[in-house]
């Protein structure tokens, strides 16, 4: 959307009007979840080039005074919304790797996201989303990444059948001339790409915050708390602590005793003994998905996996499994993983069948101590799983993955 910049608005009544947003926003019971996120960092009205409707950039918020002084307050209340949404979930920190790759595609993705969110809103006094928005309810409950990865293939497969981009078509109007629907608003990834750690940290401290209380709000009042805003706030969990537990349980060999780590089953009962680790690994597979949906940021922190889980784990032997709708290729190592990095040569690019992985270990009559799959999740409906081998999956983007066989999942930082 562009807005015609007016130099005789008034932004100090678009100022007031957005006050009056705020504190309905904050008072109602459908939207009060998010009043901490709004008081957080500085919201102003603004009447510059740069800034025809709304920007965030993770922390702060601006709005067009042009843009805002032609919304009535619900549509007005849409937009403060759809930009705190945006930082309540954490959308530019945590898909640093998608802007960085494809910042138009990521912006797309993050507003069909948010403005499911808006959209779900029953009292459309309170928010409305304004005309233009991306609204698309093929993507309720998925994430920004599901969403991201959706649209690049429909992109690929229309480029591919002639068709141009896959944004055509789509709710919003095309922008910048690829075809691809225009945003409702700018995501600003600058500031965070320039943060240092320690400042990145600060802001997802303050966002958690945030979230937490949000979380003790939704407690108290009996609030319903989206999905996407769960996903947030549930805690992160050490992968590769993970992988190195579930490798040591499931290894053959002379189990030893060690108290530098508590036995997690029995803590919750407070009792305190010892964990086991294994001194023998003798097998141990791991399979890599390199399909087509696989690519980019996320193929490169595959690779980098394998590469810790061989330092980690240490097996006698490791077998590298490279898939797509089949297993391409296999790499087998043994012991002195030091320069494992430089050796892997990952094979694939087609689509997406991880029953290949079953069947390619049923019929070579592979056994191993326990398997490893390296995905990002999105694979086919039916899988075929008749892998008896203790296997972990390792998951990169799809949240709502469901291992098959019992199988145990972990999601991988991203």
């Amino acid at each position: 959307m562009n807005a015609v910049m007016n130099p005789a608005v008034d932004i100090s009544a678009v100022s007031d009007a957005l006050t009056r947003v705020h504190i309905r926003l904050m008072s109602h019971p459908e939207t009060r979840l998010y009043a901490s996120v709004i008081l957080l960092g500085k919201s102003e009205v603004v009447d510059t080039p740069d800034c025809p409707t709304a920007y965030t950039d993770g922390v702060n918020k601006k709005y067009g005074a042009a843009f805002c002084s032609q919304l009535s307050l619900a549509e007005m209340g849409g937009l403060v919304l759809h930009e705190n949404i945006h930082v309540m979930l954490k959308h530019l920190p945590r898909h640093r790797d998608l802007m960085e790759e494809d910042a138009e595609l990521a912006n797309i993705a993050m507003d069909y996201v948010a403005n499911l969110l808006i959209d779900e809103v029953k009292d459309k006094t309170i928010a409305v989303l304004p005309q233009g928005g991306l609204l698309d309810r093929q993507y309720k409950g998925w994430s920004v990444r599901e969403v991201y990865e959706h649209l690049r293939r429909e992109e690929e497969k229309q480029k591919k059948d002639g068709k141009g981009q896959a944004g055509a078509g789509k709710p919003g109007k095309p922008g910048g001339g690829s075809g691809r629907p225009q945003t409702l608003d700018k995501h600003d990834f600058s500031k965070l790409s320039e943060a240092t750690p320690e400042e990145v940290k600060k802001i997802a401290d303050a966002v958690d915050s945030c979230l937490h209380q949000a979380g003790i709000l939704a407690g108290r009042t009996g609030a319903e708390i989206p999905r996407a805003m769960q996903e947030v706030m549930a805690p992160e969990v050490d992968w590769l602590n993970e992988t190195r537990e579930f490798v040591s349980a499931h290894a053959w060999g002379r189990d030893e005793a060690t108290w530098r780590r508590y036995n997690r089953r029995y803590v919750a009962d407070d009792i305190f003994l010892p964990s086991t680790y294994s001194e023998t690994i003798d097998e141990l597979v791991v399979a890599c998905d390199l399909s087509g949906s696989v690519h980019g940021e996320v193929e490169r922190k595959l690779l980098s996996e394998v590469a810790n889980v061989a330092m980690i784990c240490k097996p006698k032997r490791l077998r590298v499994l490279w898939w797509d709708t089949d297993v391409r290729s296999e790499q087998v190592f043994e012991e002195d993983y030091a320069q494992i990095a430089g050796l892997l040569r990952p094979v694939g690019g087609g689509g997406t069948r991880v029953s290949s992985v079953s069947d390619y270990m049923r019929d070579k009559n592979i056994k191993a101590n326990c398997l490893i799959v390296l995905t990002d999740g999105h694979v086919e409906h039916d899988v075929k799983w008749e892998v008896n081998t203790p296997t972990l999956w390792l998951i990169t983007a799809n949240n709502s993955f469901v291992p098959p066989g019992g199988g145990v999942k972990v999601r991988v930082n991203s």
